[in-house]
């Protein structure tokens, strides 16, 4: 196996039919939620946070097809955050919390 191949893949999907509804938040409220190294990300003064709504089709775990993976929903809470010593521009987002009805499927998106 050479050095340049990459690891196997756990989890393959394909997310269709996404929703997000985000809302802002007032910073301090969300900053506990995130890991050292990230500040809630801030536009005008306010942080934000999104509730995504996707569906998942042609899911695999380790490559395979498991009974009941042909469509899971998914549903996950965002933190809009950014590194503490990013420049702006940088901003991305942290899965605070998310639920998948299939527990091989979480396990293999953790």
């Amino acid at each position: 196996m050479s050095s340049s191949s990459s690891p196997p893949r756990i989890l393959q999907a394909t997310a269709r039919n996404r929703v997000i509804v985000s809302y802002g938040v007032v910073p301090d409220q969300v900053a506990p939620l995130l890991p050292d190294g990230l500040v809630p990300a801030r536009h005008d003064g306010t942080a934000y946070v999104s509730l995504v709504g996707v569906e998942l089709t042609k899911v695999r775990v380790l490559g395979l097809v498991g009974p009941g993976f042909r469509r899971v929903p998914a549903v996950e809470l965002r933190v809009h955050a950014r590194p503490v010593q990013a420049q702006s521009g940088e901003d991305g987002t942290w899965t605070v919390r998310a639920h998948v009805p299939r527990r091989l499927v979480a396990w293999g998106a953790r």
